[in-house]
């Protein structure tokens, strides 16, 4: 088969002597699906920042359709019709959906835009390919779903034929990944080839045509799908075998240890998204997952539990104690932990040092604190600790958490919270665009947690770790909680999930 992309010895070295591609030869067909597999820190996003020219190889060449192609920055990509569709979208919020798809190549009539011939050139691309928006929508008010149609879009629009997307599911319900597979399955029909970069398996082992392994900045080898499976994907992935460690323990229901909500009702940025009559009860040592179509009041409930949304009626009660009129740090006070959903934007400071974002949102606390400055030697031992107990790499305090790889930023977090031993811990999403190797390490940890006695939400879009960790689970829509149940049979809590996400309670029926 022609190849459309093809790599030679690609190396690139970062400053203290990091290598993160190491003599990386690689051939995509065009056409074709073609995943790029591994851990965080495995050298996925280098290798494809180095392909759309975000960044310079040390070494190697690079060859698209047989020529050389000289990258000096994201312009000559795509003259050579390479797009990226990012993991965390590059949108402007304000602007509108076309707005944000011409930018920088915007057709203009006279000095202003020519918007009638951009919406309708919009609408006949969004249409050939299966992704109807908008134009004129402002892209603060469309669904994630939609955004990361204006994404595929903008690289559309500049007519890339070899297209890059990173890790683009991590940010997609079920229902919404089946739909960006649809749109995958046309981009390849109209004679597009796809790079794929994931950390999810079973979407890799769906979706491939070919599967390549990155391990340590290396590649490990190359698999068409049919050789491919879960098993010898993660030992090629991590080197060696993983488990995930599952301690079935009953929970206390000690009303002093309990978390419990009761008729809650809260204002969400939409109707869909404001809580109805919410109660939800979680003993110590016991999992609660929530699952539901993002939007349906989940970031409304955690909200307001946190102590950052105040309910309009129904109360919150933690170890016997109602909690409702609790500022946030009261809140912390009694025993609360967050895993938020967004570590960039809502779990770390980035451009502060490890050091520092180990006290975030803990900064309050007088233990920290010596004749009204930071004890800094006390910090020390602390920061050195969670980077050593949680194997944070690299394990250098002083690092920026924005110079950290995704899994790494996620166990700085975990680390900060689990350091305080909370009580009771909302996890969101907490293993958001991790690898196999850093998602069994969050998963474990959150069993040992629970198995300590840990009140634990666990609010999740992905159904295999909803039904893998959770005691119980309840189906949240449109800020309903419309089923709930105990999960004994994962295979069957997630068919009665699928149904309940559609807003229908699933009925049992009894075979005669």
């Amino acid at each position: 088969m022609k190849a459309a992309l093809r790599l030679e010895s690609i190396t690139k070295t970062f400053p203290g002597g990091i290598i993160a591609n190491h003599d990386i030869s690689l051939e995509v067909y065009e056409g074709e699906i073609h995943s790029i597999i591994g851990e965080n820190g495995a050298g996925k996003t280098t290798l494809m920042k180095i392909i759309s020219g975000l960044l310079k190889p040390d070494k190697g060449k690079i060859y698209v359709y047989g020529r050389e192609a000289k990258l000096s920055g994201p312009l000559d990509a795509i003259s050579y019709k390479i797009g990226m569709v990012h993991q965390h979208f590059v949108l402007i919020p304000r602007f509108t959906v076309a707005e944000n798809i011409v930018l920088g190549m915007e057709k203009k009539k006279g000095l202003n835009l020519d918007k009638e011939w951009i919406n309708e050139h919009i609408r006949k691309i969004s249409t050939r390919y299966g992704m109807e928006v908008d134009p004129t929508a402002r892209i603060e008010e469309i669904p994630v779903g939609e955004k990361q149609k204006v994404e595929i879009l903008k690289v559309l629009y500049r007519n890339a034929n070899i297209i890059i997307f990173d890790e683009p599911t991590s940010v997609l319900s079920p229902e919404e990944i089946k739909e960006l597979f649809k749109i995958f399955r046309l981009l390849i029909k109209n004679g597009k080839t796809i790079l794929f970069i994931s950390h999810k398996l079973k979407e890799v082992l769906e979706i491939s045509d070919r599967i390549t392994v990155l391990r340590k900045g290396m590649k490990v080898g190359t698999l068409l799908r049919t050789e491919a499976t879960s098993n010898n994907l993660a030992e090629m992935m991590i080197g060696n075998k993983q488990r995930l460690i599952i301690q079935k323990e009953k929970g206390s229901s000690e009303k002093d240890k309990q978390f419990q909500i009761e008729d809650l009702e809260a204002k969400g940025s939409t109707l869909a998204s404001s809580l109805k009559n919410i109660s939800i009860k979680i003993n110590s040592g016991e999992i609660l997952g929530i699952a539901g179509v993002e939007g349906n009041g989940q970031e409304t409930l955690v909200n307001t539990i946190i102590g950052i949304i105040p309910p309009s009626k129904g109360r919150i009660i933690f170890k016997g104690r109602e909690m409702n009129k609790l500022t946030p740090i009261e809140r912390r006070e009694m025993g609360i932990g967050i895993i938020p959903s967004d570590r960039q934007k809502e779990g770390l400071l980035l451009r502060a040092p490890v050091k520092e974002n180990c006290l975030l949102g803990y900064q309050y606390k007088k233990e920290y604190y010596r004749f009204g400055t930071f004890k800094e030697d006390y910090i020390y031992e602390i920061s050195r600790k969670i980077v050593s107990e949680y194997d944070i790499q690299p394990p250098n305090i002083y690092t920026k958490a924005a110079d950290l790889s995704g899994g790494n930023q996620q166990r700085l977090i975990l680390g900060r919270e689990l350091y305080h031993n909370p009580e009771f811990l909302i996890a969101v999403r907490p293993t958001r665009g991790l690898d196999l190797k850093s998602t069994i390490y969050i998963h474990n940890k959150l069993i040992e947690m629970k198995n300590k006695g840990t009140c634990i939400l666990l609010i999740s879009y992905d159904l295999d770790e909803l039904t893998e960790l959770s005691d119980k689970i309840a189906v949240i829509y449109e800020g309903k909680i419309i089923d709930s149940f105990i999960n004994t049979e994962s295979e069957k809590s997630k068919i009665r999930i699928g149904v309940a996400l559609g807003g229908v309670k699933y009925e049992i029926t009894e075979t005669k």
